[in-house]
């Protein structure tokens, strides 16, 4: 009987801690990667316009002639602003011929914007190509926004990536985004 006691009070004090530190951990990659609504990645490959890129499978998809929105399931009843990924292609203005040109056109447009603050500005390498990626914070329709942008020039083309989140989520988001980016492949790149 006395063993039996021992063994059981061991047991305890070696699955009581274990059971926390795993439901502990589950709950932090939930709340620290959006786990619980982003969950596998498929592939979408737009009919017309050349390009695959990766998504959230459980995440709305409206497609447009210019790309493509990914929406995310409500986090809860009460939310306002729903995050989203975009991927939009678009010819580049008369007036730009260079990476240089877009990110400075780009740069100034977005200074344009309510309740304006960069976070952050450099350049990357993706889909083969080199870009540019901002994060930066505005005030769109009274809501405060965080965006993650990056973009690539390829044919005459901007090929801008956009992840659009309120910064109370944003983090959330950042690591899908990530990898959302890393999965674009142009036809031709």
């Amino acid at each position: 009987m006395e063993k039996k006691i021992i063994y059981i009070t061991a047991a305890l004090f070696v699955l009581i801690p274990l059971g926390m530190y795993v439901a502990a951990a589950v709950r932090t990659e939930s709340s620290e990667t959006g786990a619980q609504i982003v969950g596998a990645l498929e592939t979408y490959e737009h009919p017309k316009l050349n390009f695959s890129v990766d998504h959230p499978k459980a995440w709305t998809i409206q497609s447009e002639a210019k790309g493509v929105y990914f929406l995310s399931p409500k986090l809860e009843s009460l939310d306002v602003v729903q995050e989203t990924i975009s991927v939009l292609v678009e010819p580049l203005p008369d007036d730009v011929e260079t990476q240089e040109q877009y990110t400075k056109k780009a740069l100034d447009e977005i200074a344009e914007l309510s309740n304006y603050t960069m976070m952050e500005s450099k350049r990357v390498s993706f889909a083969g190509l080199r870009g540019h990626t901002i994060t930066y914070q505005a005030t769109i329709q009274n809501n405060l926004i965080q965006f993650r942008q990056a973009w690539v020039i390829y044919k005459g083309k901007s090929y801008l990536m956009t992840l659009a989140s309120p910064p109370n989520t944003f983090a959330n988001f950042e690591r899908v985004f990530g990898r959302v980016i890393k999965s674009l492949k142009i036809e031709g790149a």
